[in-house]
């Protein structure tokens, strides 16, 4: 029998509670929501269930609605740890940097040593290129053994950035094997021990790694692009009425993950005359709200407006071109041609072989769910590359290419025909876009706080035993051409 202490009552809804709790440890985050909004119709000042049903929230991408049910939750409980943690998270997914900080500073004031603010803190400071400082505010907490998992992979990655492969590796390998670790905490920390066997050139280690943290995720099948070009067909594309505003404000840079967008992303946002809103989601959630059969002039027009308003938030007053680097754009040029006539648009193209190596290699979990398979890998570069070819095909502008073996080995020239290309003139400090504080908040945030590195290019040739069937799918490009 359990022992109640005296004069606390029990908890009406610990039952709900826990079940939230294991829903949400295993990935069905709508379900969680549906069970805590029952319990909330009679329980609205619960502080857990809202705090509950922020993670729930931001599980599923809802971050504005995480942020509202963890204030919520704050103003009952001001000083809950790990409700402050949970939403400075949610402030940082939405770029709200400066109340992330806030947040977690809140907990940090009260608890130095707690494992999870720390996790967060360390993780806004490489999100803006100090990863120096980062390391050195939670290395003395490793040192003294505090035990948090997500904490011991956020320095585990650090050591990948600091060549000390071998501390992240013995401090990696017992977490995993512990299957009382959250289950996000020991995927991430399999592509991380992936990142450190291959900076000691372990490859037969790192693939293992990676294949181990893949195999944690169900996979997706690759974009069917028969069925898109079917519906934005040329007859189709052409008839679409354009908007009236041309403004020559947005470059749309596209691709598959892992092309070099983000690269290409920060030199031209480097510009004085150039900007960046990062990875959008604008084009393709007005793209999912309004099926192509519904595209009339109004709302094209309309869509269109959104669209620039959401741009000129980047934008400063020297300002002539914001880089939306949305990679998934590749699907949408036909939209984004008709809602913003003046739109110009860069195509990063690297070896198919690297990319989808590192699009394998990349935690991207489900939301790009075809990254967990090698075969699939290669069926979504295939998908793009047709694609692609049907608007290179049909398109009402050019679609310049730039390929990242280029940007990486001799720069400056392929710079400069890339700002050519949308009308701005040569400037040294897009070569020097990693001295920029701007925030990065992809995968490759390290890679862009570094100068131009050649390490990556023809990277697949260590793994090429691994990735046989990847390869087999990929020889099918041929007979695309």
């Amino acid at each position: 029998m359990s022992f109640q202490p005296p004069g606390l009552a029990p908890d009406p809804n610990a039952e709900i509670k826990r079940n939230a709790q294991y829903l949400l440890a295993s990935g069905d985050a709508r379900t969680a929501i549906t069970i805590l909004e029952t319990a909330l119709r009679t329980a609205s000042r619960d502080p857990d269930l809202l705090s509950l049903l922020g993670t729930a929230h931001y599980q599923i991408r809802g971050y504005r609605e995480a942020i509202r049910r963890f204030n919520q939750s704050l103003a009952i409980r001001p000083n809950h740890a790990l409700t402050l943690s949970s939403l400075a998270w949610a402030h940082q997914s939405v770029g709200e940097i400066g109340q992330a900080h806030r947040a977690v500073d809140r907990v940090l004031a009260v608890w130095p040593t707690e494992g999870q603010a720390l996790d967060i803190k360390a993780r806004l400071l490489i999100g803006k290129g100090d990863t120096e400082a980062a390391y050195e505010l939670i290395e003395p907490a490793i040192s003294a053994g505090i035990r948090h998992s997500g904490l011991a992979v956020c320095f585990a990655d650090l050591c990948v950035k600091h060549d000390r492969p071998q501390r992240g590796i013995d401090l990696l390998r017992p977490l995993l094997e512990d299957p009382h670790v959250e289950l996000a905490h020991r995927r991430n920390g399999y592509y991380v021990l992936g990142r450190l066997y291959d900076k000691l050139d372990d490859f037969d280690a790192a693939f293992n790694a990676y294949k181990r943290g893949n195999d944690m995720y169900e996979h997706a099948d690759a974009f069917d692009a028969d069925k898109f070009i079917e519906a934005w067909s040329r007859e189709f594309y052409e008839a679409l009425p354009r908007a009236a505003d041309d403004s020559r404000l947005p470059v749309l840079v596209v691709g598959m993950p892992r092309s070099g967008t983000t690269l290409t992303e920060q030199m031209l946002a480097s510009h004085p005359q150039g900007a960046g809103v990062g990875e959008s989601t604008l084009l393709a959630d007005m793209n999912r709200q309004h099926p192509p059969e519904t595209l009339d002039e109004p709302t094209i027009d309309d869509m269109g407006r959104r669209y620039l308003d959401m741009l000129k938030t980047a934008a400063g007053k020297k300002t002539r071109r914001v880089v939306d680097k949305m990679p998934g754009n590749f699907r949408l040029l036909g939209l984004a041609t008709a809602i913003t006539p003046g739109v110009s648009i860069i195509h990063a193209v690297r070896d198919p072989r690297d990319t989808c190596l590192s699009c394998y290699f990349q935690n991207f979990g489900m939301p790009l769910g075809f990254s967990n398979k090698l075969e699939t890998c290669a069926d979504e570069y295939l998908s793009y590359r047709k694609t692609i070819a049907h608007w290179q095909r049909w398109l009402d502008r050019p679609i310049f290419e730039s390929r990242y073996e280029e940007l990486v080995t001799d720069p400056e020239p392929a710079l400069r025909r890339m700002l050519d290309h949308i009308g701005l003139p040569f400037d040294e400090r897009c070569l020097a876009f990693h001295q920029a504080r701007r925030r990065v908040q992809t995968a490759s945030v390290t890679q862009v706080r570094e100068k131009i590195y050649t390490r990556s290019a023809g990277r697949w040739k260590h793994y090429e035993k691994h990735i046989g069937p990847m390869l087999e799918r990929l020889a099918r490009l041929d007979d695309l051409d």
